[in-house]
């Protein structure tokens, strides 16, 4: 853990220095080996009375050494008794751990044996962090308990603070707490609030107390203002409660909760709980609906992850969990949280087994594809996985296999909407050999079989209505399909890759290297032959249902591996660019398209030989911009069917983030999508400002999803942020919201606690 420090523990560290300093250096004439050397300079005279003090004036100077350093028009010192008095513009410059502290007092008592004094007409400050003035400050109890009389803190170094507390008396205990009494908060010379009493931590260590308040308003909600408690019971775990109260939507409770007992084991857990008013108010009938039910007034979200060592593997946990798909958008913050979410519950485990892996997992996946349709969920209770990675056999040939072993329940899953219990046994094995043909070709040639077992009883009575690409509702066909049955595959290929080609090109004391590779997979196999829900229903219907979903990368393998004949090609460019011995990635461009060969020999005009060609590129580092991108051409239809683009910036001050997606719906529970989001922040280090944009705008029905506007100002003593976002989602679905932010921060001043 590492430990940082706040603005507010900055003050409190300050304000500890100001009232300790006097304390912790000694001033005595004699030194020994031990002790700094201890040395009075002065211009004007020095007097020893009949009791054997020491007068000295004239500009008179005191060092310790290299710890402080004091000035005066005089000072009276007693050998005897260690006491020094001093007056007439007493400076004192004393160095600390958090840099050069500065005191100014017209008169100063210290006891040098006690650790005790007395400093009249204060002003003190520590380097450019912390001021502070007052009519007096006495030391007692050998430098640790201290008493201040009417007197004025501030992080501002102006003619008139932004802020400041007047303390009418305040009594500090090092390393405890302060009493202050008669504390009148200001904002320039307009007092603000009085509060008669209070106490807070005067620690460098993390300390339980008030964070700073926040307050806002939103459309839906109203005003809010949330004040936040940090408690730090232990040193490995610390806590944030944090109650907001809008006039609107009525109270919510939030919990940050952290742990570390150890290097390996901790955690972190966020939630929070809102009692909504302003569903309440509406009767269950005029609430907004979602997955056929009224949304319920008493709502929640949760976020925790965990990770720890455990038999011999590596354990996590991920939790995003929430009462309903609208929390976060009627309770909005930030544009990029009104957009449709999955909800995951999920526990893993991965564990090494000599060469091989296990993993096992329990996981729950919540997905709303539209804010007013059902709800699909895939649970998995639960996953086995047993990895065997490329391992060398026996005459040059490789061998590699995963096995399945997976129970999940569905509900509205695929395009048939199927709910039910599955339970799948699978695996996808392979045994290849690499082969060189000549400098510039490779090849690798193989056999491999992929296939499950599947078990259940599935339906879709639950819910049959689905919403077509265009937007209307329509009815599916009654499914139900019960029974046990397998599929699989099996298949040769043969793999070539080459020639590569490479060229450099000199660009000053720079060069571009270009390589361009070509590969050409042939497959030959067996493998049940996909076909339409109607065409096999009255045959197989429990087999053909399961090719309606695809659970994960199995089977999806197993619903595009089809019979006879199949090739692929690949041609692929990369380019590396840097000084001569040093070159790095710039950009990458890759186009493969599929043929199936047995279907381009076919006598069925409708038999689509050609799959669509496909295109990817990044861009890795051209100066500063970054991007990749994803481009699926269809011959047979010749058009688009897939179009999507993202980039990043990152200039000096200037950081953007965009986003086009331009996609076609492949089937019923998918729809048409062309939006574009776009972030950017701009921070302005001479006007000590930031700025962030971001919208998001639907091409399909031509308007903005949502929108952001934020402004930061931090300045020498005063910062503020307003936050703007306007979105049309929300529970109700009925027209944009606004919702206004504004956090104001006050220098060293609000986080009580420190946080590690």
């Amino acid at each position: 853990m590492t430990r940082r420090f706040s603005p507010a523990a900055r003050f409190r560290s300050g304000l500890l220095l100001l009232l300790s300093v006097a304390c912790s250096a000694p001033l005595s004439a004699q030194s020994s080996a031990n002790q700094p050397d201890f040395r009075i300079e002065y211009l004007g005279s020095q007097i020893i009375d009949a009791e054997g003090k020491q007068i000295v004036t004239g500009e008179v100077k005191i060092a310790y050494g290299d710890l402080f350093l004091m000035t005066a028009d005089t000072v009276v010192f007693n050998p005897k008794t260690n006491r020094t008095e001093a007056s007439g513009n007493v400076k004192l410059d004393y160095y600390t751990e958090l840099g050069l502290v500065e005191i100014s007092a017209q008169r100063v008592e210290y006891d040098v044996a006690n650790q005790s004094g007395l400093a009249m007409d204060v002003a003190a400050q520590f380097g450019d962090e912390f001021f502070f003035v007052g009519d007096s400050l006495e030391i007692l109890n050998r430098g640790t308990f201290f008493i201040i009389e009417k007197g004025r803190v501030t992080a501002c170094n102006q003619p008139v603070t932004h802020w400041s507390m007047e303390i009418r008396k305040a009594q500090v205990e090092q390393e405890g707490y302060a009493v202050i009494r008669g504390a009148k908060f200001r904002v320039k010379n307009i007092p603000i609030i009085y509060l008669p009493w209070m106490m807070v931590p005067v620690m460098r260590e993390r300390r339980t107390g008030l964070l700073q308040p926040d307050t806002g308003s939103s459309e839906r909600n109203g005003t809010f203002f949330s004040q936040p408690f940090y408690w730090a019971p232990r040193d490995d775990v610390d806590m944030t409660f944090t109650p907001t109260f809008a006039d609107k939507s009525g109270l919510r409770l939030g919990l940050e909760l952290r742990y570390r007992p150890n290097l390996n084991w901790y955690g972190e857990l966020q939630g929070t709980y809102f009692r909504d008013d302003v569903l309440d108010a509406q009767s269950v009938e005029e609430r907004p609906r979602e997955d056929g039910e009224p949304l319920k007034k008493d709502r929640f979200r949760a976020q925790w992850h965990h990770e720890a060592p455990i038999w011999k593997g590596h354990f996590v946990v991920d939790v995003e969990a929430g009462s309903d798909f609208s929390v976060d958008r009627d309770y909005l913050q930030d544009a990029e949280k009104t957009r449709v979410r999955d909800y995951v519950y999920r526990a893993r485990l991965d564990r090494p087994v000599g060469r091989d892996s296990l993993v096992l997992n329990v996981s729950r996946l919540s997905r709303i594809l539209r804010t007013d349709e059902t709800v699909v969920n895939l649970n998995v209770l639960p996953e086995f996985r047993y990895y065997q990675p490329k391992r060398r056999i026996a005459g040059g040939f490789y061998y590699r296999n995963q096995f399945y072993m997976d129970a999940f329940r569905l509900t509205d899953l695929g395009a048939l909407q199927l709910s039910g219990n599955l339970t799948r046994l699978g695996m996808d094995a392979e045994i290849s050999r690499p082969m060189e043909l000549g400098r510039f070709i490779h090849s690798r040639w193989g056999v491999a079989a992929r296939g499950a077992w599947y078990d259940g009883d599935l339906d879709n009575a639950r819910n049959r209505e689905t919403r077509a690409a265009d937007g209307t509702l329509t009815e599916l066909p009654l499914v139900e399909a019960e029974g046990d049955d397998g599929r699989g595959a099996a298949y040769a290929f043969l793999e070539f890759t080459g020639p590569r080609l490479r060229r450099d090109y000199r660009l000053g004391k720079r060069r571009l290297v270009h390589y361009l590779d070509a590969n050409l997979d042939l497959r030959a196999g067996a493998a049940d032959s996909r076909r339409t829900y109607a065409e096999t229903m009255d045959q197989d219907p429990f087999l053909e249902t399961l090719e309606s979903i695809e659970l994960d990368e199995l089977d999806i393998r197993l619903n595009e591996q089809t019979d006879g004949l199949t090739s692929a090609w690949r041609v692929s460019n990369r380019l590396f660019t840097g000084p001569a011995g040093r070159v790095r990635p710039l950009a990458e461009l890759e186009i493969t398209q599929s043929v199936d060969l047995d279907r381009e020999d076919s006598e069925d005009d409708d038999a689509t030989a050609y799959q669509p060609i496909e295109s990817r590129f990044r861009l890795l580092g051209l100066g500063f911009i970054h991007g990749n991108g994803f481009v699926e051409y269809n011959p047979d239809r010749g058009a688009f069917d897939a179009l999507s683009f993202y980039g990043s910036v990152n200039k000096g001050g200037w950081r953007g983030y965009g986003g086009y997606v331009n996609r076609r719906a492949r089937s019923a529970n998918q729809v048409d999508q062309e939006s574009f989001i776009g972030i950017s922040e701009l921070a302005l280090p001479r006007w000590r400002s930031r700025l962030k944009l971001s919208v998001d705008y639907n091409f399909e029905s031509s308007e903005f999803k949502s929108q952001e506007f934020l402004y930061g100002y931090q300045g020498q003593c005063v910062g503020f942020t307003v936050n703007y976002v306007r979105s049309r989602f929300d529970s109700s679905q009925t027209s944009n919201r606004d919702f206004f932010r504004l956090s104001v921060s006050l220098r060293n001043l609000g986080e009580l606690g420190t946080k590690f």
